[in-house]
């Protein structure tokens, strides 16, 4: 399939996001919920099923942008167009001997490994950046990142390189990376039978780039732990 969309704008999605993280906890479909980009009001709807991660925006000029992220393949679609959209693993050798180093108790993190969240593409319309991000950043808050925060920072960026005015065609890129912690020994979560060992994302950084410009932010806040392996 003709690849196409991109990269990163959102001045109002942190409303979106916050609704997104109540849909993943319930996995029911969502309303629209409306919110303005560059002087242009949409609405948009986050839906998660056990299979997929579907964000719809619909523009006041009637444009609609449908971002579908199969939970099974690990791969995403604009419009039903390919979005080279990328889910990594790697281990950093020097958090890694940080392991060895720390006192223990049950619920001191240790490190599991680095992933990274990432995509290329070319910019086709700001309905459609709007609709990639939102989408890019709903796969994000499945896995259990808190990212409320990010949004409004990548929309004070994109405000203030003008990408409201960008012209379609340009090269973007941009993603999420992240560690992966665990307890050193079994934990008892709330609501948990039996004592498990629990994981936790933290140390999240984000950045994009388009026509020559970038941003990178790092993102303090740590996840809750949970238990069982990669959710996503």
């Amino acid at each position: 399939m003709k690849k196409r969309a991109a990269l990163a704008l959102i001045s109002c999605l942190s409303l979106s996001v916050a609704t997104t993280s109540t849909i993943m906890a319930n996995e029911q479909k969502a309303d629209f919920e409306q919110t303005e980009l560059f002087g242009e009001k949409y609405s948009v709807k986050t839906e998660v099923t056990d299979n997929n991660v579907i964000y719809e925006t619909i523009s006041e000029s009637g444009e609609r942008n449908v971002f579908i992220y199969d939970r099974s393949s690990k791969t995403a679609t604009l419009n039903g167009d390919d979005i080279e959209l990328r889910i990594e693993k790697f281990k950093d050798p020097n958090l890694s001997r940080t392991n060895v180093k720390m006192a223990s108790t049950s619920y001191t993190p240790v490190y599991v490994n680095t992933q990274t969240i990432s995509f290329n593409d070319i910019v086709t319309s700001i309905s459609a950046i709007a609709t990639l991000i939102g989408g890019v950043i709903s796969v994000a808050n499945l896995i259990g990142l808190a990212l409320p925060s990010i949004a409004g920072v990548i929309g004070d960026w994109a405000g203030a390189v003008g990408l409201g005015s960008l012209a379609a065609g340009w090269y973007c890129s941009g993603g999420f990376t992240y560690n992966l912690y665990r307890t050193t020994g079994a934990v008892q979560l709330s609501g948990a039978l039996n004592p498990q060992i629990a994981y936790r994302y933290q140390n999240c950084s984000v950045n994009f780039a388009v026509k020559g410009k970038s941003m990178s932010y790092n993102y303090s806040q740590v996840g809750s732990w949970w238990y069982a392996s990669n959710p996503y």
